[in-house]
């Protein structure tokens, strides 16, 4: 090569490199947190683990709501013919959940607990929901990723604990749900949200990535402290949906809220809101006592004390090593640096792509 093909050669990645350098300067102001790809969701079978999707999940986040300065994205319910549902409050999903008539049931088909799909009709509205009504216990039960747990249960009653919990936690990606009877069994009746993307469907539709938002890399770090304060076996790529508003909707908490009171792979922490940091730490063993009492015992709400006694701890020690902003954040606040992380295996879902239904 001639040195004026050299020299030419060389001044065509100028201009690149400028852009790439004055992105890097000025992403913090932004609001940018600028990520590479990483790895997802590792995959191993259908129950795999989310290892790996922690904030490191995009390259070049849009500017959203948090860059703005406004509030997330509210999260609306609709019916299943796409139209939005007339609830203007949580109170009144529940009260639907729990009064309207059940007009008609369908196994989903799939799943252990082989839950069913119902539609619900009051006043002219109706609505889709999932009626879950498995309940074991059992002890010494042999995981999927090769571990063991000593004190196992898959029930209902833990899925709808995880829910009153969320609630008390100022939580909101835990679609509502009520305890009621269909067709004369016990279970838990939770509004289907409609329109979703899961990682499952994500992979199995083989989508290449587009970005994803602060905002949705902030949800997956409180679904995270979420988890691990509830002690959940069982979050994988079927239970982690979210909707075109980047909204992240979890569902299956069946296999919490045991009675084990260690913290299961404390590691997945990376960080979480400030408000729900606030709000386990504020957990009294009354107010657990009087919300979860009808669907878990006496051992089982120890044990979360206890977990919820370690994971302040844990926290405290995260913020006392790194500091309190490299820790917490509130939901609207820019990143309070730049983070870059790279592992060329990853790729996000493009917003909105493999639309699916789940419950």
């Amino acid at each position: 090569m001639s040195e004026s093909n050299s020299t030419a050669h060389r001044g065509r990645w100028i201009p690149v490199l400028t852009a790439l350098l004055m992105v890097v300067c000025l992403a913090p102001y932004l609001g940018y947190a600028l990520e590479v790809p990483a790895r997802v969701l590792a995959i191993g079978d259908s129950h795999a683990g989310y290892e790996g999707l922690d904030a490191r999940l995009a390259a070049f986040p849009p500017p959203g709501p948090e860059s703005q300065g406004a509030k997330t994205p509210n999260r609306v319910f609709h019916g299943p013919d796409g139209a939005p549902l007339p609830f203007q409050t949580v109170s009144e999903v529940e009260e639907f959940l729990r009064t309207a008539n059940v007009v008609d049931v369908q196994l989903i088909g799939e799943g252990v607990t082989k839950p069913k799909r119902i539609l619900l009709e009051a006043g002219g509205v109706q609505a889709r929901a999932k009626f879950g009504y498995y309940d074991f216990k059992g002890q010494g039960e042999k995981l999927a990723d090769g571990t063991t747990e000593m004190y196992f249960q898959d029930s209902y009653k833990a899925d709808m604990a995880g829910y009153v919990l969320s609630r008390l936690l100022g939580m909101e990606m835990v679609p509502p749900a009520v305890a009621r009877q269909v067709e004369g069994q016990d279970g838990i009746v939770q509004i289907w949200i409609e329109d979703l993307t899961s990682y499952e469907s994500w992979i199995q539709d083989g989508n290449s990535g587009q970005p994803a938002s602060l905002y949705f890399q902030r949800q997956v770090k409180d679904m995270k402290t979420f988890d691990l304060l509830i002690r959940n076996i069982d979050r994988h790529s079927r239970n982690i949906n979210w909707d075109n508003d980047w909204n992240l909707w979890l569902i299956d908490h069946t296999r919490s809220l045991a009675k084990d009171a260690t913290l299961r792979k404390e590691d997945s922490f990376k960080g979480c809101s400030r408000g729900l940091f606030q709000a386990i730490r504020g957990l009294s063993k009354s107010d657990l006592e009087a919300a979860l009492g009808p669907y878990l015992g006496g051992f089982e709400i120890k044990a979360l004390l206890k977990r919820r006694d370690k994971l302040v701890k844990m926290i405290e020690g995260q913020i006392k090593k790194q500091g309190e902003d490299r820790i917490l954040f509130n939901y609207g606040d820019a990143p309070p640096g730049l983070v870059i992380s790279y592992d060329e295996s990853a790729e996000l879902a493009p917003h909105g792509a493999a639309a699916k239904s789940a419950g």
